[in-house]
């Protein structure tokens, strides 16, 4: 199977995984708000973020293995045995299971820090550390399999995790169980997802599949780890930069954080979906690195830009129409905190969007330390504007801040380095970008001025307007689309878009 195959399987699996997800969000949000009310939903949306701050003991070992894999991958192309794979994730194992009972002394103390006065919230918040725990070393058969760029089972197994995860969510929520019921849905979405990546990996890969650990020497233990810092330098400051919630929590009471929330939900959904192109072509990218001259790799990365920005465009403008609508209908007008908050948290996105193209670029080509330098002034820089600007005008400075740090900051600064990295220069990163955005920005004012003016607060009019604005975009960018060299990557893997080819007559006249 093709790179271009596997990439497009691996989005368009994650694509259903995210439809998934929003439409069951959608509907659980209201009916978690209805059974647990405001304050202990919102102190469950602050203990998720905060528990992704545990994340960070893995040293970014995790986070380095699908591209290592991948590195691996490519040198088996040219010549180099498959035991290389093996080798590189038993390596890895060793590494991580070294690291567990750091992180089991850490979860212990972040469960003791826990308010005593909220029992259910406290108890709750053990059963997640201790199925984060349990689940961390099993990561690591998840991790191997994005290398080996199996992503279109991988978009598969979270679709039935969720699956799961909601039934148990939905079924102990409703039973009376509360913050119980959340916390075990979410142990059964992690449980499916790692059970259901190590028995592939070892169906599918066993000459791959680690069968004991790889004891290294203390050099290269130390090089694993010193590679590892840098990228969990990033998570740090990607951790800092997404800290909304727990700034908007500790500013202004757990009870602000959900009009936030719900206003911005549409726009989380907007988020992930872009997303997925860069995921799913990450581990390509890094093959591509040992395999493809740097031409190449321009063309590949500036045709993922476009894709990126295409698609963020579209949610950015629909979002911006019907936000106000839905919000209304969904939830309710006192949850909905304005245009001009939508408006700064997705432009944020969209800019957030294209810095995300630059990252997993430089991240395929081992710029990790420079990644992280930016990464932690981005982070830090983020954090401290965005507190100082929420005491000032409230949630609207969450993403005022993020805004100012990463169109004055990050993008500029990784665009820089990127140019360099590919051998060309900063005009021709922008070349598939400028016709995109002369035609995406004066539609985006009008018909989201028009949309949230005019557009009633109801889904089948939400329905309606968001066909409507999703046609005018497509119609105003499908000239940018047929012209680039991304249209013809797509027309080699989805046969509707090729030309017709004329047959000869064989019918003698």
């Amino acid at each position: 199977m093709s790179r271009t195959r596997r990439f497009l399987d691996g989005v368009a699996l994650t694509y259903v995984n995210q439809v998934f997800v929003m439409l069951v969000g959608l509907w659980l949000t209201p009916f978690l708000l209805h059974r647990l009310g405001q304050h202990d939903f919102g102190l469950w949306l602050i203990g998720l973020k905060a528990l992704s701050y545990l994340s960070l003991l893995d040293i970014g070992v995790l986070a380095l293995l699908p591209r290592e894999v991948a590195y691996a991958k490519g040198r088996m192309a040219i010549g180099e045995p498959s035991s290389v794979v093996r080798s590189l994730i038993e390596e890895t194992t060793f590494v991580v299971f070294t690291q567990l009972p750091v992180l089991i002394v850490a979860s212990v103390i972040a469960w003791q820090m826990m308010p005593r006065e909220n029992t259910q919230f406290r108890n709750s918040a053990g059963i997640l550390l201790a199925v984060f725990a349990i689940q961390f070393p099993l990561k690591i058969a998840y991790a191997a399999l994005e290398g080996l760029q199996e992503l279109g089972y991988l978009g598969t197994l979270q679709l039935i995790g969720w699956v799961a995860g909601l039934m148990v969510n939905v079924g102990l929520v409703a039973m009376g169980h509360g913050l119980y019921g959340l916390a075990f849905g979410w142990g059964v979405t992690q449980a499916v997802l790692s059970l259901g990546a190590i028995w592939k990996l070892y169906r599918s890969y066993s000459e791959f599949a680690p069968f004991r650990l790889r004891a290294i020497s203390w050099k290269k233990y130390k090089g694993i780890i010193g590679s590892g810092l840098w990228v969990s330098l990033s998570q740090v400051a990607q951790l800092l930069r997404t800290s909304d919630f727990l700034l908007i929590g500790k500013i202004l009471g757990a009870p602000a954080v959900v009009p936030y929330s719900c206003s911005g939900k549409l726009v989380a959904i907007g988020q992930n979906q872009p997303l997925a192109i860069m995921q799913s072509a990450q581990p390509a990218l890094s093959e591509l690195r040992v395999a493809a001259e740097r031409k190449h790799v321009a063309q590949v990365v500036g045709s993922l830009t476009q894709a990126m920005l295409l698609l963020s465009g579209l949610a950015t403008i629909v979002i911006l129409a019907v936000n106000h609508a839905f919000v209304v209908r969904w939830v309710g007008a006192t949850q909905y905190l304005g245009f001009t908050l939508t408006l700064l948290l997705l432009l944020d996105m969209l800019c957030r969007h294209w810095n995300v193209t630059t990252i997993y670029s430089l991240f395929a080509f081992g710029r990790q330390r420079h990644l992280s330098t930016v990464a932690v002034i981005d982070g830090a820089l983020t954090a401290a504007l965005s507190c100082g600007l929420i005491m000032v005008m409230g949630p609207i400075g969450a993403p005022l801040g993020s805004l100012l740090t990463v169109i004055i900051v990050s993008l500029p600064w990784n665009l820089r380095v990127l140019a360099k990295e590919l051998d060309c220069s900063f005009a021709d990163l922008m070349k598939p970008i400028v016709p995109w955005a002369l035609r995406f920005i004066p539609l985006l004012l009008l018909l989201g001025l028009l949309g949230t003016k005019l557009l009633p607060a109801n889904y089948l009019f939400v329905a309606i307007g968001s066909v409507v604005v999703t046609a005018l975009y497509v119609g105003s960018q499908w000239k940018v689309f047929r012209n680039s060299r991304l249209y013809g990557y797509v027309r080699q893997q989805l046969t509707f878009l090729e030309r017709p080819v004329k047959e000869p007559d064989l019918v003698t006249k």
